[in-house]
C-alpha cells in the first residue's frame, strides 16, 4: 500500500459510517496504520475491527443504526418524519 498512515472521517450516521468501515478495514488489511474518527457511538464497531479509534463530533445530530431514533433538534425531527412519509409512497 502506498499510503500507511489513514485517517477516515465519518459524520454520525449509520448510512455514512458503514461503507467508511468497510473502507478502513481494507486499507487496514492492505498493511496501512488506519484511524476512523467519528462519533463515540461508533466507537466499539470501530475497535472490534482492531482499528484506532479517535473521537470527533462533527454535528449534533446522530444516526446509530435507525433514521426515526435521531438525535436532533425537534426542526430537523419533523423534517426527517416528512421525508420518510413522502417515501412510503
Amino acid at each position: 500500500m502506498r499510503y500507511q498512515n489513514i485517517v477516515l472521517i465519518s459524520p454520525p450516521f449509520y448510512s455514512h459510517f458503514q461503507p467508511m468501515l468497510a473502507l478502513a478495514a481494507a486499507c487496514a488489511h492492505d498493511g496501512a496504520r488506519v484511524t476512523v474518527a467519528c462519533s463515540v457511538a461508533f466507537a466499539a464497531q470501530v475497535q472490534a475491527q482492531e482499528i484506532h479509534f479517535y473521537e470527533l463530533n462533527i454535528t449534533r445530530n446522530a444516526n446509530t443504526g435507525i433514521a426515526q431514533h435521531t438525535d436532533q433538534s425537534r426542526s430537523e425531527a419533523e423534517r426527517l418524519n416528512a421525508f420518510l412519509h413522502i417515501e412510503k409512497f
